[in-house]
């Protein structure tokens, strides 16, 4: 029987992977990351893939400038990228 399985967020998915609602889904490398213990995570060949970037930004209205600047600072250093890339997230060079 097929299921097809409409979800708010991509992490809605995974969890429905891991709790057995479903037996895939497509999902953002990162968030399959972190499902690695309870599902098998099969690569898109990059041609058949799609990739996004995504940034980061201090908002204007932020109430705490500082610290959001260190935060992405942090993001884009070195260490930052190391956690970011062990976490299923690819960084760009």
């Amino acid at each position: 029987k097929n299921v097809v399985m409409t979800t708010a967020t991509v992490n809605e998915l995974a969890v429905a992977v891991k709790l057995k609602t479903i037996d895939a889904a497509v999902v953002w490398k990162a968030v399959a990351f972190s499902y690695s213990k309870s599902a098998d995570i099969i690569a898109i060949p990059a041609e058949k893939n799609l990739t996004a970037e995504v940034g980061a930004a201090v908002l204007l209205s932020s109430s705490n400038k500082e610290i959001a600047t260190k935060f992405i600072d942090l993001m884009v250093s070195e260490t930052g990228r190391k956690i970011l890339t062990a976490n299923g997230y690819t960084v760009s060079e």
